[in-house]
């Protein structure tokens, strides 16, 4: 009865502490809720923690009770840890629990040892704020090579390629990396960057030449950057989705630009996330021009540059047309902080017309919602939307809303 309950009940993702006595004492009782948990992120109190030799027993003996308890689990798939250093025997418990897959060190390090360690089932290891001596980070790596396929890294260090040229992680597909210079893209070799296939990048600095080789990211699929670096990114390599993850306007002359960059593409771009304050009609007249192999589309947008313009006059000047694109999303964003949006149907009503006008014969699916900020952050991120309308074309050619 007790499993039964627990299948879908809250606690079922925990968030505990280890720094008292009394934090001991309630991990001791809630064990059984422990063992079933699929979602532990485990940190401390205290941080800087306390010169006292006591408080970091205790803190010990938690962080060992704790990862006891999962060793044996069935159900945990995700493990957080917030500044601890893991010890050997650890490491040990946790590289030994079954069903773990994403492992966060946030402020946290592996102590390298000599000792020998099983082979853990962790594909995704994520190191937000990884200020730890490389061989540190080799270590961590090294335990993790045979079964690592996502790796994010924050404040990325400045020698993680060299690091990823001494481990080799022949199934590494995904990387996702804070740049403090994007120019370190540069030091990936075609042998530390062979397997990516999604590739996501962050970076404060604006737009430069990065002077990337063409043999890096030979097998590069997937592309989440600022528009500035995908430009650099899309030709000779076999990019499929891009993302554009500043969401900052651009103007018509560089958008033409980066779209035309898209084209160069080897498989040609077929996904594509982008932010414009282009009305919806103008904008896909220059999709459909630079790459109309296009077959999902997702635009966010302010509320007013939705429909504006003469869609017939704009139609006539199209040099493409949009045969493949099968999806179109649109997400409204507000003009301010914590302002809501309110969809009507006119809207909606609207840009099915759009569609009509446009020569998108192979359109099935057209959805518009709201992002209740304009905040690059919650944008980057997923986030609820209380005012969505999806719609799905029949076979008659008209549209019905979708509950």
């Amino acid at each position: 009865m007790f499993a039964f309950i627990n299948t879908n009940a809250p606690f079922r993702n925990l968030e505990l502490k280890g720094d008292s006595v009394l934090d001991l004492l309630s991990l001791r009782r809630h064990a059984r809720v422990l063992a079933s948990a699929t979602t532990v992120r485990w940190q401390r109190k205290y941080w800087p923690p306390p010169s006292s030799a006591k408080r970091w027993t205790v803190v010990g003996q938690s962080l060992r009770f704790m990862l006891s308890v999962l060793q044996t689990s069935t159900s945990l798939h995700t493990l957080q840890l917030v500044h601890v250093e893991v010890k050997p025997s650890h490491q040990l418990f946790i590289l030994s629990i079954p069903t773990l897959k994403e492992l966060t060190l946030n402020g946290s390090c592996f102590v390298p040892t000599t000792i020998e360690m099983p082979v853990s089932s962790i594909t995704s290891l994520s190191l937000p704020h990884a200020r730890h001596q490389p061989s540190v980070i080799g270590h961590t790596l090294g335990l993790l090579r045979s079964t690592l396929e996502t790796l994010g890294v924050t404040n990325t260090p400045e020698n993680l390629p060299l690091i990823l040229e001494t481990v080799q992680l022949p199934r590494l597909t995904c990387l996702k990396c804070w740049l403090g210079d994007p120019s370190r893209l540069t030091r990936f070799t075609p042998r530390t960057s062979g397997t990516i296939t999604k590739l996501c990048i962050t970076t404060l600095y604006g737009p430069r030449p990065l002077g990337v080789s063409d043999s890096i990211f030979p097998q590069l699929c997937e592309l989440f950057s600022p528009w500035w670096i995908g430009t650099q990114l899309f030709p000779g390599r076999p990019v499929q989705v891009f993302y554009d993850i500043e969401m900052q306007d651009i103007m018509l002359n560089d958008l033409q630009t980066h779209l035309a960059a898209l084209s160069q593409s080897t498989r040609g771009v077929k996904e594509l996330h982008l932010y414009t304050l282009l009305s919806i009609p103008c904008l896909l007249q220059h999709v459909a021009t630079h790459v109309p192999q296009i077959q999902r589309l997702h635009i966010w947008t302010r509320p007013e540059f939705l429909m504006t313009g003469n869609l017939k006059s704009q139609q006539t000047s199209t040099e493409g047309s949009l045969n493949a694109l099968t999806e179109i999303h649109v997400t409204l964003v507000g003009l301010w902080h914590h302002r809501e949006l309110h969809l009507v149907r006119l809207p909606t009503c609207s840009i099915l017309s759009a569609m009509r006008l446009w020569k998108c014969p192979a359109l099935e699916v057209g959805t518009i919602s709201t992002a209740r900020t304009v905040d690059s952050y919650r944008l980057r991120g997923n986030f609820s939307s209380e005012q969505r309308f999806k719609l799905r074309r029949m076979h008659t050619g008209e549209w019905e809303e979708l509950m």
